[in-house]
């Protein structure tokens, strides 16, 4: 257990010297040990000092938020389940990428428009419907693909800076000064780097895994808090 996470801590050190992340060829177990034991641990310790330092300097930064989840069964499915995979789907899956990832991407954001408006959301189904006969020739993939590996570490960044400005939009401007919104968002920013690494290190599954575990965790700690 030691030397497993002892390698891990020397694969984190070594990752800003690196364009690209390492496969981890160990089991299932050290995979699933590593993630719920190491970086869920290290998720949190990074994460709740960053979020009470943000309620130090915005007191009112919990009547900000916007969502009102029961903590019910309907939460629990809603932040432990449907969240986590959505996010993963969008956020995560396409960091590697092949022909059906990416269209499989495309179907998952233009679906997810219709959240936001059924017009925007018809118009983007539209858009990955034409993008699969486009796409479908290997020529237009293949270049894609090249353009794809070339920036994967700005790629990498740009789907870990969104998945963080995505979670600003979860509070009420009218609450909140305007220069709150440049920082409020650094615990899912920095949450979506380990995510993302993870993704990259063990597979989409084990990403998905520690989302969901890290949400229920939290929804866990605020149902006993407040019963």
């Amino acid at each position: 257990m030691k030397v497993l996470i002892k390698n891990e801590i020397d694969f984190l050190r070594s990752l800003p010297q690196t364009k690209r992340i390492r496969y981890f060829r160990g089991s299932k177990i050290q995979k699933i040990i590593l993630v719920l034991l190491f970086y869920l641990v290290l998720d949190f310790l990074i994460a709740l000092p960053l979020a009470y330092f943000l309620d130090l300097i915005f007191p009112n930064l919990e009547d900000a938020y916007l969502l009102d989840i029961d903590l019910d069964i309907s939460g629990f499915f809603l932040i432990v389940i449907f969240a986590p995979i959505l996010e993963e789907l969008i956020f995560r899956l396409p960091l590697k990428l092949s022909l059906w990832r990416f269209h499989f991407f495309l179907l998952v954001v233009a679906l997810s428009c219709f959240i936001i408006d059924p017009y925007f959301g018809f118009a983007m189904l539209i858009f990955w419907a034409i993008s699969i006969n486009l796409f479908l020739s290997k020529k237009y993939f293949n270049f894609i693909k090249l353009k794809w590996l070339k920036y994967r570490v700005a790629i990498f960044y740009f789907f870990s800076f969104l998945f963080g400005i995505v979670h600003a939009f979860n509070f009420d401007p009218e609450f909140l000064p305007y220069y709150a919104f440049s920082i409020i968002f650094l615990p899912q920013l920095i949450g979506g780097v380990l995510l993302a690494v993870i993704r990259l290190r063990f597979g989409f599954f084990y990403a998905l895994l520690l989302h969901s575990t890290f949400n229920g965790i939290l929804m866990l700690v605020e149902f006993l808090t407040e019963t």
